[in-house]
């Protein structure tokens, strides 16, 4: 433990190990916001890396700034994948007995938070984009109403606090200090679930969230309007991912605001982010700053979008996209899953 940190409970980041070890971009992020709230308090930062057994360890660069590691394995088979992660999680915070759980913000992972705070008879927030300590008071902030406001909330600390935080509102935690060994800790197996998984069907681009898919194909003002988005759900059908679209298009009634990209909508981390007839304002780009791949088509050589743009398509989508789309396997999910 450094100097001026409290002995009591610390704070600890839940991080999914990768298939290689690397830190994913939203893991660091977690492992940001959570370092900013661990320094805050006065106490140490326990990373909790969770993943199945036999899965690589975790490197170097994604033990950094953490003052304790765990390397949890969950026993594959045991229940469902998703009961065997709890159960990993659930030793890491045992062990830790934290003030504070932190989480990157997905559908898996407020799941997990949720049944994390009922365990740990702790406070739940979810979706943070905002997490100081100001006098010892810890400031919490998230969007809501359809990200037309923002709700500011205080904890007092009387009740542990699990919250999962928004992607692209943090940045992952700066280089401090020796980088500790990972402790390795084997979770037991998961109670026996009472769902049994007979099998998996890939969600139809209307079900997958914008935050959950690798692929993202967005839309703004130059769809031109609702049966424009048809092309989109089309091509987001036969590359396996889902639709977003810009602010332009939800406040038009083009697509439900769930679905909006940007400062005032989600931040999204996919693989792919192809960008359709959106010119790319300030506020749409924060949403896709930790995008893997961004693909922008518009007619507009000028459009800010390809400022940011991997790849560059000037053209009309009325043409472009049906031209793909002769070019595309009917079934769905053309690209390898994550980590393929």
């Amino acid at each position: 433990m450094t100097a001026g940190q409290s002995s009591r409970g610390g704070v600890v980041v839940l991080v999914e190990s990768g298939p290689t070890g690397e830190p994913s971009a939203a893991g660091l992020e977690v492992q940001g916001a959570a370092r900013a709230l661990a320094s805050g308090l006065g106490c140490q930062l326990v990373v909790a890396f969770v993943g199945v057994e036999g899965a690589p360890a975790a490197c170097a660069a994604a033990r950094q700034g953490a003052d304790r590691v765990y390397q949890v394995a969950w026993k594959k088979g045991a229940g469902t994948a998703e009961d065997s992660m709890l159960e990993a999680a659930w030793l890491a915070v045992q062990t830790a007995a934290p003030l504070a759980v932190v989480l990157a913000d997905s559908l898996s992972s407020r799941v997990m938070a949720a049944r994390l705070a009922v365990r740990m008879d702790a406070e739940l927030v979810a979706g943070c984009g905002l997490l100081k300590v100001r006098d010892g008071s810890v400031q919490m902030g998230r969007a809501c109403l359809s990200g037309k406001g923002f709700a500011q909330l205080e904890w007092n600390q009387a009740r542990p606090l699990v919250i999962t935080v928004a992607q692209g509102a943090f940045s992952p935690p700066p280089a401090r200090g020796p980088i500790p060994e990972a402790i390795v800790l084997e979770a037991p197996a998961a109670v026996p679930s009472r769902v049994k998984v007979t099998g998996e069907v890939s969600p139809t681009p209307e079900a997958m969230g914008v935050t959950e898919a690798d692929i993202v194909v967005a839309g703004g003002a130059g769809v031109g309007g609702a049966e424009g988005f048809g092309l989109l759900m089309e091509l987001a059908r036969r590359l396996g991912g889902t639709v977003a679209a810009s602010r332009v298009a939800v406040d038009r009634g083009w697509m439900p605001s769930n679905r909006q990209v940007g400062l005032t909508g989600q931040s999204v981390s996919p693989r792919m982010y192809l960008a359709v007839g959106i010119s790319g304002a300030p506020q749409h780009i924060a949403g896709i700053r930790s995008a893997g791949k961004v693909v922008a088509i518009n007619q507009d050589p000028r459009a800010p979008i390809f400022r940011v743009a991997d790849l560059a398509v000037i053209g009309d989508l009325h043409e472009v996209i049906p031209a793909l789309l002769q070019r595309l396997p009917s079934s769905g999910g053309v690209f390898p899953g994550k980590g393929d």
